[in-house]
């Protein structure tokens, strides 16, 4: 009985670590993938200075604007339209650096 205990404990904390792990390394994705998408996707058609100029609106506003520029660039899937409206909405470090004059 004490040796499953002690098992069901290992594993327990094995799947904690695994998880940490994961959510620190998606995180560290999203940043990554923020600066990515705005470099590829934004800037393959016009400057950044408009979009650095209103990071922080709302997420409807970057909604709206995403989604009319996805009428523009139908390349932009729907999950990179998500992943940048939240990107905008509450910039990382890693847009803020891009965004830096």
């Amino acid at each position: 009985m004490a040796a499953q205990q002690r098992m069901k404990g290992i594993v327990t904390t094995l799947l904690l670590c695994v998880s940490i792990i994961f959510m620190a390394d998606s995180q560290a994705m999203a940043g990554q993938k923020c600066g990515e998408l705005l470099s590829k996707r934004c800037q393959a058609c016009h400057s950044l200075s408009k979009t650095c100029a209103e990071l922080g609106r709302d997420k409807w506003q970057w909604q709206r604007t995403i989604a009319a520029m996805a009428n523009y660039a139908p390349s932009i899937t729907a999950k990179e339209q998500k992943t940048l409206v939240e990107c905008l909405v509450k910039p990382q470090k890693e847009v803020a650096e891009i965004c830096r004059p």
